[in-house]
């Protein structure tokens, strides 16, 4: 096992909300860690919509604000609402410093787009439908270009190191061996856990790993059984295993939900249509799935609509449907856990010396249901307020301590596969856009039996494993974390709320 003592700051996580952070914490020596080994990894790169903002005339944060508390059905933290929506703007003045290239008019003046349940148009995109990808390039460009920061790819974290209620350090795996980071300052930016689901928009490597290494560590969670499940992903195949995303931008460009019979299946169901809150349109397409109905997205009545959404249309190409003229099919897929580890308004934990931002944070910010576009905007508010929370302080080493190596559950590759498997179909079926108080309480049981089934074989070294299987069967012990845990947090919930909503006790949406 390799000790590493170098860094004063440990940013876990290259998505937009580790690297904002990881951007600020100069001149702090900071060591940013990457599951993946390429430039990025999560679902940063892939968000299509924008980053939400109230700076253009017209709009204000207050807005915003109210914009915000109506998507969350009434269950946001209004703390962690008032300051998004007001810190907005100096967020994008630190993107606009970075040279992000925001979609602009003739003149060069920003574009700015609607998108479902905001009552202006206050979306900021980048090349059309490409958002995500653009300030992704933007954020490691000035990674690459610090000189406080350093990145490691490749590599897993899996096991907090607490001593005396404070960070020590970490363990992670590199595929090759253990290596064990002492550091007493870390940030936890790794979020995502749509893998968990059988139909997800989030990659491969969205297992939750920073969730449930809090949890585990003994970290307080939040509102874990608040998923959003986003109404239109395309109904083909999975790249990455991952189902692509049609951006809501299209829905908000005047694309139109349809069934198979051209009837628009959101016509007296909400007065926004097709720009009604999320939850409710992945309710009412999932019901017309269950009811043996297809749904699909027709923006054939958009000007230029290959234009303005490149990364749509690219998927469609693939799977054979032409977006100028074919309707898209589309279906609910698990997009983005509004819970997480609880933090405070600087990203704070229960632990001294540990932060978490993102979609690893759960501070109640998108209540129930999350405002379209907010979520990248988190990233960046968020991520500036948790660097700077951090000790400017020099690294204060821990002394010595006498690591032992974690042990890895004994796994053969076919069962990993097999348990992933049976889990992300049962959490979908439990726990997907509509929740019923058996269907989840039968999934809650099965998934205990999954748990004895990866379990019974106990735990071994490394060194009688297969190293190629490590990860996976690492992520796989992260998966069943986190879906205990949403299934614990769904089954205390009576009230039915947006996100977590249940037939037996449907309430009406809070619409003011």
């Amino acid at each position: 096992m390799k000790y590493i003592r170098d860094y004063q700051v440990i940013v876990v996580g290259a998505g937009a909300a580790g690297l904002t952070a990881a951007l600020h914490l100069a001149p702090l020596r900071t060591l940013v860690i990457n599951k993946v080994k390429n430039e990025t990894g999560g679902s940063s790169p892939y968000a299509q919509g924008g980053i939400a903002a109230a700076v253009v005339e017209g709009d204000s944060p207050e807005l915003h604000y109210q914009d915000t508390l109506i998507a969350g059905d009434g269950l946001c933290n209004r703390e962690m609402v008032t300051i998004l929506t007001e810190e907005a703007g100096h967020a994008i003045n630190f993107l606009l410093d970075k040279k992000m290239p925001f979609d602009r008019d003739d003149k060069g003046s920003i574009l700015y787009n609607r998108e479902g349940s905001h009552s202006r148009a206050r979306i900021l995109r980048s090349q059309g439908d490409s958002t995500g990808a653009a300030l992704m390039d933007t954020l490691k460009k000035g990674a690459d270009e610090a000189e406080h920061i350093t990145c490691l790819e490749g590599c897993m974290v899996w096991e907090l190191h607490v001593r005396d209620k404070r960070t020590a350090g970490l363990f992670a795996w590199d595929d090759k061996d253990w290596i064990y980071f002492e550091c007493d300052k870390i940030i936890l930016a790794a979020g995502g856990a749509g893998q968990v689901f059988s139909n997800t928009t989030n990659p491969s490597e969205s297992t939750g790993d920073t969730i449930a290494l809090a949890g585990r560590a003994g970290v307080s969670l939040n509102m874990m059984e608040m998923i959003q499940f986003h109404p239109t992903a395309l109904d083909g195949d999975k790249i990455n295993g991952r189902i692509p995303l049609v951006t809501e931008a299209m829905r908000g460009a005047g694309a139109l939900l349809i069934d198979e019979t051209g009837r628009r299946i959101m016509e007296g169901v909400h007065h926004l249509r097709e720009l009604a809150p999320r939850d409710l349109v992945a309710r009412v397409i999932w019901n017309t799935i269950n009811c043996g109905g297809r749904v699909f997205l027709d923006g054939s009545n958009i000007p230029d609509v290959e234009k303005h959404f490149p990364t749509v249309s690219a998927s469609c190409r693939e799977n054979g449907i032409d977006i100028r003229k074919d309707p898209i099919p589309v279906t609910p897929a698990a997009h983005y856990l509004m819970g997480g580890v609880l933090t405070d308004a600087k990203g704070r934990t229960n632990i001294e010396g540990l932060w978490c931002v993102g979609e690893t944070a759960g501070t109640g910010l998108h209540g129930a249901n999350r405002l379209a576009s907010n979520s990248l905007l988190e990233c960046l508010v968020f991520g500036i307020r948790t660097a700077g929370d951090v000790p400017k302080t020099s690294f204060k080493p821990i002394g010595d301590d006498k690591t032992v190596q974690p042990m890895v559950l004994s796994l053969s590759n076919s069962v990993m596969k097999s348990i992933r498997w049976e889990l992300q179909e049962l959490m979908f079926t439990g726990f997907g856009p509509i929740r019923t108080r058996a269907g989840m309480e039968d999934a809650e049981l099965k998934l205990k039996f999954l748990e004895e089934k990866a379990y019974s074989s106990g735990r071994v070294s490394v060194s009688v494993l297969n190293r190629t299987n490590v990860r996976k069967i690492l992520e796989l012990e992260n998966l069943l974390y986190v879906a205990r845990e949403i299934a614990r947090a769904a089954l205390n919930n009576p009230m039915s709320r947006g996100a977590h909503f249940l037939i037996e006790e449907p309430k009406k949406r809070i619409t003011a």
